[in-house]
Parts: C-alpha cells; sequence; structure tokens
C-alpha cells in the first residue's frame, strides 16, 4: 500500500511540474537554441540567412566595443554588489535593532523604488544629471561648489559611475527586505545569549548575523550579478551607450546590433556571449562564495 502511495505521489509531482518545466523551456532554453542556431548565419533583415559558421563569433573576439562593455558590466557588477548588497545588508541590521522606531514605514520607503518602472527611474535621474536645470548641480552651485559641476551624463570618465548611482538606489531596498527575512529567523535565544556574551554592534552583525544568513548572502549576491549583467533600460534611457560607447552595456549592445544596425547574426551571437559569460561569473562567485562553511 505504502509503494502504491510512493508511485501515486511520484506521478501527481511529475504532472504538477511539466507546467513549470514548459514555461521554462519556452521562455529560456528555446530562445537561447534558436540564438545559438542564428549566431552561425550571416543574416540581415532584408536577406536570407547564409551559413557562416563561427566566423561571428572569431568577429566577437576582436571586437572593441563587445569587450568595453563587458568592462562596463563588470564595474557597474562591482558598484552594485558594494552599493546594493552592502547597504541593504547594513539597514537591514539596522531595522532589526532595538532604538529603531517605525520599522513596517522605513520598509516601505525604502522598498517603494523598487517598485517604479526602471524606465521612470531613469528618467528621474536623467533630470538629476542635468547640466542646465538638474537639481545636482543646482545644489552644488547653493552649497558654494559651483566648480565641481559638471555634465553628469556626457562625462565619459564618470558615466559610468553616475550609472551606478542610480542602480543602486533602485534596489537597495529589494535587498534590504530580503535580508530582513532573514534576519528575524535567527532565534531570540542565540542573539540574547550572543548579547549576554557581550557581542553587540559590528561584533554581533559579523559573529551571529553573517554566519547564520550566510546561504541568503549568497542567493543575494547571485541575484544581483544576474540582474546586472542584463542591465538595458536604465542605460538606453539615461545615456543610450554614450557618449561614444563610453557606457554601453552588453544587452544594449546586443540590442543596438540586431535592430538598429539589423545584423541578426551577429547580435546572437552577442547574446550567446552573454549568457556564457553570466555563466561563468555566477559560478566563479558561487564557488567563491560556497568555499566557506558557518556552523
Amino acid at each position: 500500500m505504502a509503494e502504491r502511495l510512493k508511485k501515486a505521489d511520484k506521478k501527481v509531482l511529475g504532472v504538477l511540474i511539466v507546467p513549470g518545466i514548459s514555461v521554462f523551456c519556452f521562455a529560456l532554453l528555446i530562445p537561447i537554441a534558436i540564438a545559438v542556431y542564428y549566431s552561425l548565419f550571416t543574416w540581415r533583415s532584408i536577406t536570407k540567412p547564409v551559413w557562416n559558421g563561427f566566423a561571428n563569433f572569431r568577429e566577437l573576439a576582436t571586437d572593441p566595443i563587445f569587450w568595453k562593455a563587458l568592462i562596463n558590466n563588470l564595474k557597474l557588477a562591482f558598484y552594485t554588489l558594494v552599493g546594493q548588497i552592502g547597504i541593504g545588508y547594513f539597514l537591514a541590521f539596522a531595522l532589526v535593532s532595538r532604538w529603531v522606531r517605525f520599522r513596517q514605514f522605513h520598509r516601505i520607503v525604502m522598498y517603494f523604488p523598487a517598485m517604479v518602472s526602471s524606465v521612470v527611474m531613469s528618467f528621474l535621474w536623467t533630470l538629476v544629471y542635468s547640466n542646465d536645470y538638474g537639481i545636482l548641480n543646482a545644489l552644488l552651485r547653493l552649497t558654494g561648489l559651483g566648480k565641481y559641476t559638471t555634465a553628469w551624463l556626457s562625462n565619459p570618465k564618470i558615466v559610468v559611475e553616475v550609472l551606478a548611482v542610480p542602480l543602486i538606489w533602485q534596489w537597495f531596498g529589494y535587498y534590504t527586505v530580503i535580508f530582513l527575512s532573514a534576519f528575524v529567523s535567527i532565534p531570540s535565544e542565540v542573539l540574547e545569549s550572543a548579547k549576554l556574551e557581550g557581542a553587540v554592534g559590528i561584533k554581533l552583525a559579523w559573529r551571529i548575523y553573517m554566519p547564520m544568513t550566510y546561504d541568503t548572502l549568497k542567493v543575494a549576491v547571485m541575484l544581483c550579478l544576474a540582474g546586472i549583467m542584463k542591465a538595458f533600460d536604465h542605460v538606453l534611457v539615461m545615456t543610450d551607450g554614450g557618449p561614444g560607447t563610453s557606457s554601453m552595456v552588453l544587452a544594449l549592445y546586443a540590442y543596438k546590433t540586431t535592430f538598429v544596425g539589423l545584423r541578426h547574426g551577429f547580435g546572437s551571437s552577442i547574446a550567446v556571449g552573454i549568457v556564457i559569460i553570466s555563466l561563468v561569473i555566477t559560478m566563479l562567485a558561487r564557488t567563491i562564495m560556497g568555499g566557506k562553511r558557518y556552523d
């Protein structure tokens, strides 16, 4: 009887996972397979695809814009890891402290930017950075720091750093909520024992909160890396990859190559390159973080 129930449970489980697997294949695996297929062709929208083997990938390996875009993605990944994860972790730790009041209000306020469209946020930050009527330059002039005013989104030396600020601002609240959910799951007995032994402040965060929420931290890092490797809308709205290619990122380069330059074959090879690079970076991060174990 028990064996029959187990077999029945397996059948039910198999039926239940079929829709999820179908959606996964339709939304991810099939598009990747199609991109790999078309990356092996020279294809413009007005011509028929012509087989060229790995010529697109050979061109991609020597394409300076692709490597520039990759470097920009890696820079943004570093800034957002430090900003989104770092600020989110600190604020989550602050919100579980006894001296903080109106915790629910703070959570709503911090999470609010994550609920607003990235396009809207990007437009608002474009107004903030505007050289002529932007709030940032106006504040600098008002406080006597007018010599530091600049065309923030037109300066190739700082444009990537400037773009990182809206990304951090919009999503740090998202990670704050994630860390908060992990912190509140820590048994109160453990926290009380640690405080009795003198673990407070940074010591409490490092020796208690960090070890007991390390798996959550790893998930947050994976989410952050995955999100920044597909960064697109912020850059498109605020700089369109400019000035020149100073702020070009991989997703925007793939979009422009495919739908503006109408090089569908080469654009597909860029998309495949993004998938491979994202997988490599994610596995490296998981390997590095997985090397530590806390008990």
